[in-house]
């Protein structure tokens, strides 16, 4: 962490201000940085009064102004990430605070404009230039509204929904989709898992962009061998984590939020020994709804890793489906864990 310069001058300033009021942290005789015979500054001890301390106190006060400076110049780019941030939802929130009738007033006038009023084409033009607006794509999509989207995306990221239904219309919305898979970046698959093969039929497998992943079905342990570099999210359901198996895509995980739901017996070692090789993860959600814990036959067991501690910044697990409660466990955002969690965890829920 780097020192800020002048901060302990401002802090004394600050002192100052808040006791004696700004007039007297201002006059001329207050000092920011303590008496004049501890200045350290062997410039100022050859000149005689009152240039001294005239000078001292100079330096003392650029001392001071160089840390607002820097402590403005970050609260700027604060204030200007968090306005950028709330912008969508402040237009959200004052939506929602519109009355029905008052909206339903809005929407008679809008039907009332003529198609080529003034504020309907200014809205066209500045959505056709605006890229973000068209980066959501969908299977579901007819194919002349997707080729549009991925024109007036131009480079920009794409978010890709891929959901059942028909196999020819689902093969050419996909083919048409996968001419931009480079630009990839969040993959919502809510189709069936069992289906999934299509995407490497049609030649998509390798995705040098995908951050993140949501996955509505059960993860398979011959799913998602794909080459995706980038991804470091991961959501949704997913099926046990047999031991001989390799998910590859876990290992560079940052974040993973994922369920395991209606097992009648669930292997917790198994999972241990993955999250135990997860070396990058940094946020680790697990719930699991309905599951029993598989009978522990010591002679089966696999070795026991050596005991690993890992720096976590978000940790929950959540156990439901048992006798209709739900337990659920935060840890420190500052802890150290170890994949022990997992087992005091599961016992403690028993």
């Amino acid at each position: 962490m780097d020192a800020l310069v002048g901060l302990d001058h401002l802090e004394i300033l600050i002192a100052i201000v808040k006791s004696d009021g700004l007039d007297e942290a201002f006059s001329e005789g207050i000092n920011y940085g303590g008496q004049l015979s501890k200045v350290h500054n062997v410039r100022f001890q050859t000149y005689q009064e009152p240039l001294r301390s005239l000078r001292h106190s100079l330096e003392e006060s650029k001392l001071c102004m160089a840390a607002l400076d820097t402590i403005k110049a970050r609260l700027a780019k604060k204030i200007r990430k968090i306005q950028r941030r709330s912008t969508p939802f402040v237009l959200e929130d004052g939506i929602q605070r519109i009355p029905d009738d008052i909206l339903a007033h809005i929407f008679e006038a809008g039907h009332q404009m003529s198609a080529q009023s003034q504020f309907a084409l200014r809205v066209s033009h500045v959505s056709l230039r605006t890229p973000l607006l068209w980066t959501r794509l969908s299977s579901e999509h007819p194919s002349d509204q997707t080729e549009a989207y991925l024109t007036r995306s131009g480079q920009m990221d794409l978010q890709v929904t891929l959901s059942d239904h028909p196999g020819d219309e689902f093969r050419s919305s996909l083919q048409l989709m996968g001419t931009h898979s480079d630009r990839w970046s969040r993959l919502l698959l809510l189709m069936d898992p069992d289906d999934q093969e299509i995407i490497e039929e049609v030649g998509l497998a390798h995705f040098p962009r995908l951050r993140s992943i949501f996955h509505h079905g059960n993860v398979e342990p011959t799913g998602l061998q794909w080459a995706m570099p980038s991804l470091s999210q991961f959501e949704g359901y997913c099926s046990q984590f047999p031991l001989a198996v390799s998910f590859s895509f876990l290992l560079q995980l940052t974040s993973m939020e994922i369920c395991f739901k209606d097992y009648a017996s669930f292997d917790m070692t198994s999972l241990a020994h993955v999250l135990y090789n997860m070396s990058n993860l940094r946020n680790l959600s697990l719930e699991f709804q309905s599951c029993d814990a598989v009978d522990f036959d010591a002679n089966l067991a696999p070795d026991t890793p050596k005991p690993q501690s890992f720096h976590i910044d978000s940790l929950k697990v959540t156990f439901g489906g048992i006798s209709g409660a739900v337990a659920s466990r935060h840890f420190p955002a500052d802890a150290w864990g170890s994949t022990q969690f997992l087992d005091k965890c599961w016992n403690s829920q028993l």
